[in-house]
């Protein structure tokens, strides 16, 4: 069981104390029968709560569980096909685990009859103080039964504000997971990892750089990592610079904390070719590499 969680969670970067306590119950409940930890993973944009959802489901998946993943978006276009969604969740001789993404959406004023009865049974699940047997009613005819030893519900949202006291508040009766932002770290390692899977190589330095960008989240790592492609495939080249680095910056818009356009820019012309010859023959008497030491010093490891 541990090397099959070990496994499902590998893929992810970070979240150690979440991978931890989602792995820790999920052996606790199959080597003795204990409830099944139920979440709501609160998280900034960009910093990993679906693929978190997506690996919690695989490990559990990996043990035998029934999964689906959904979006609110995708069940106000189900029409015909909620029937599907109710005869996952009302078939109670399988152990199952629902992942709804987004999940503010159920909450919201103007929201459907579908995404309301998915909030109610959301709040029920999620509910400490209620019991762990239950059998939740979807409709005259249909209840969804389930033991949370045998049923988990996994809801994720950016914006815990939208979101029931219940579910996301300090005072709230759900257990919940709030994920960190990236460490500077992480965020090189998931750079390299975006990269390589456009067969894009480069260098450490370039890649702490990248890291200080991201700030903490993936978003602007999806950014430059487009736009370094670009560069790589119109230089017909595998492994970028540090010029291209700063160059993809200046073209995202997208800067380490404390550092703007123009010094961005002066640190690009610092790596262009010949620009010790450009450079004295204005200012006889500046040496470029001094001004990349500084520079250097400046930002820490790096771009220069």
């Amino acid at each position: 069981i541990e090397k099959t969680i070990e496994t499902a969670f590998a893929p992810l970067i970070g979240m150690d104390d979440a991978k931890a306590r989602i792995s820790d119950n999920i052996i606790v409940n199959q080597k003795a029968g204990k409830k099944l930890l139920s979440a709501t993973v609160l998280a900034p944009a960009g910093t990993g709560k679906t693929k978190l959802g997506i690996a919690w489901q695989s490990a559990l998946s990996q043990v035998g569980f029934d999964t689906l993943h959904i979006l609110p978006s995708q069940v106000r276009k189900l029409g015909g096909e909620w029937d599907g969604v109710i005869s996952f969740l009302t078939n109670d001789r399988a152990p199952r685990s629902l992942f709804i993404d987004e999940a503010h959406e159920l909450f919201q004023s103007g929201r459907t009859v579908q995404l309301a009865k998915l909030g109610a049974l959301a709040m029920s699940a999620l509910d400490g103080n209620r019991p762990d047997a239950q059998a939740i009613p979807f409709s005259d005819e249909i209840s969804v039964r389930f033991h949370r030893s045998e049923f988990n519900i996994i809801l994720a949202t950016n914006f815990p504000g939208k979101m029931p006291e219940a579910l996301a508040g300090k005072s709230g009766r759900a257990p919940q997971i709030i994920l960190p932002l990236y460490t500077e770290a992480e965020s090189a390692q998931i750079a390299h990892r975006m990269l390589s899977a456009m067969g894009i190589r480069a260098c450490e330095d370039s890649l702490r750089a990248l890291g200080r960008v991201a700030r903490g989240t993936a978003r602007p790592l999806e950014h430059l990592s487009a736009q370094l492609e670009t560069i790589a495939v119109k230089a017909d080249k595998e492994t970028v610079n540090k010029a291209d680095i700063l160059s993809a910056m200046i073209s995202c818009g997208l800067f380490p904390l404390g550092f703007n356009a123009s010094e961005i820019s002066v640190l690009h012309f610092l790596q262009t070719p010949n620009v010790q010859s450009t450079v004295s023959a204005r200012f006889p008497h500046l040496d470029v590499q001094t001004l990349r030491n500084f520079f250097g010093h400046a930002l820490g490891n790096g771009l220069v």
